[in-house]
């Protein structure tokens, strides 16, 4: 046992009443509900613990959560989270209630365990060890809570450019959200995917018309949206067809294909998981698809008739939904550009709306901090470190590369199968000790 162990220990109690408390504050960014009390609750933590000079920074949305502790070197970590939660519906599929802290079979179960409030509290409560054991912290740290993170973040990208000559300056960003390697061993994010995410809609007509009657004279909108389709991805070539779209795919370096190399893949669990039984990928493949390579995807296609039998009809309109996932220093901006001009080739039928555009995110393989990371979370865990050079999926990290303009991490405290936004959200007990941990050893580790 370790002195931060001991701490641990003995302080538990209180860390647990202060993670079901956060908790019962619910604070769901979707309804406004105990908004104001998580905040509240939240700042609270940050001037009681830490002794934080604190600042609740205005949005047109729900408002963002600064705290800085001043150091005893300039050297300043701004660490990232959220304190927003998804909504807990279907209410009736939990085993228990959402907004109480319960404990089972070595999880804590609750809406916002995982994602985000007891890797949040796991922050606090880290940084708030290491005062107590250590009376004053080797560097300044600042927090930046947001409440909008389970809507799209959408306010977060003002609140940096607003505050971040001032408030926000930083030397290293650490954002702790996400999950952790199926395997359960740490993993440490250097990057993540962009994302673009649209609609087409095609309209022909304020009505279906009869097949027979109108066929050849009106419009079919599912054709019209499927030469659209076509404009943009071609299924022959397996390519997408947007001007100047892979512009910025960057291929992995050696390093990246050292880290990769290291990290667990069993083909058949990859299987099971994604529910199929033909991904005849190896490891390098694998990796190099989720985390090297743009993707085109149609997440759904909406139009006519699709009940029992048959209706001869010619639907009025065709919908369909797109994600696409960018990578490397591929510009979303552009992208979107060029899709509209493809859709703005079907005017007056075919118009687009455009849900969220952003672009991918990525830290130097050579930054001098991730040694340190490393070091850190390995003490707090006593585990080999997963290196990720980039997250399949997709965060807002790019307010902190290419806004802030500094290098980023990204740790994750929660387990693999948290079921984050699912009923029955959950968080391993040991997962939240470690998490403590780690936030106890970064501050020691950057320190020295």
């Amino acid at each position: 046992m370790t002195i931060i162990d001991d701490f641990i220990s003995e302080n538990f109690h209180f860390f647990r009443k202060s993670l079901e408390e956060l908790i019962a504050s619910k604070g769901i960014s979707s309804t406004g509900e105990g908004i104001k009390d998580t905040i509240d609750y939240v700042q609270s933590l940050f001037s009681s613990l830490l002794n934080a000079e604190t600042k609740i920074l205005k949005t047109n949305g729900n408002p963002a959560i600064y705290a800085s502790i001043p150091g005893e070197s300039p050297f300043t970590v701004l660490f990232y989270g959220h304190y927003d939660v998804m909504s807990p519906e279907p209410v009736d599929k939990w085993n228990s209630d959402p907004f109480k802290l319960t404990e089972k079979d070595g999880k804590f179960y609750a809406r916002g365990i995982g994602d985000n409030k007891g890797q949040l509290i796991a922050q606090i409560l880290g940084v708030y060890s290491y005062l107590k054991l250590n009376e004053k912290l080797p560097f300044n740290v600042k927090f930046l809570i947001e409440g909008e993170e389970e809507q799209g973040s959408v306010h977060l990208p003002d609140v940096v450019k607003k505050y971040g000559d001032t408030l926000l300056q930083a030397d290293l960003v650490v954002v702790v959200d996400g999950s952790m390697h199926e395997s359960g061993r740490p993993v440490l994010r250097l990057g993540n995917r962009g994302l673009v995410s649209f609609e087409i809609k095609v309209k022909t007509a304020d009505f279906d018309s009869h097949s027979g009657n109108a066929g050849n004279v009106v419009e079919n909108p599912i054709m019209v949206l499927n030469k659209i389709i076509n404009k943009l991805y071609s299924s022959d070539k397996n390519c997408v067809n947007i001007p100047y779209f892979y512009d910025g795919v960057l291929k992995p370096t050696e390093l990246h294909k050292k880290w990769i190399e290291a990290i667990p893949y069993n083909q058949s669990s990859v299987e099971k998981r994604f529910g199929v039984s033909n991904i005849n990928l190896n490891k390098e493949e694998y990796y190099d698809l989720l985390m090297f390579k743009p993707t085109f995807n149609i997440s759904g296609i909406y139009s006519g008739y699709s009940g029992e039998g048959i209706k001869n009809i010619i639907p009025n309109e065709a919908i369909a939904k797109f994600d696409i996932r960018l990578v490397g220093k591929q510009d979303s901006a552009l992208i979107m550009s060029n899709i509209k001009k493809v859709v703005e080739e079907f005017s007056p039928f075919a118009t687009i709306k455009e849900f969220s555009s952003y672009p991918p995110s990525m830290t130097n393989s050579d930054l001098p901090y991730i040694e340190t990371a490393i070091k850190a979370l390995e003490a707090a865990s006593d585990e080999k470190i997963i290196v990720e050079p980039v997250m399949a999926g997709t965060v807002p990290n790019y307010v902190w590369t290419d806004i802030l303009k500094k290098p980023t991490l990204t740790i994750p405290y929660a387990n693999a199968d948290q079921n984050n936004h699912a009923p029955n959200e959950n968080m391993d007990k040991l997962k939240f000790i470690r998490g403590i941990k780690s936030s106890y050893y970064l501050i020691k580790e950057f320190g020295d």
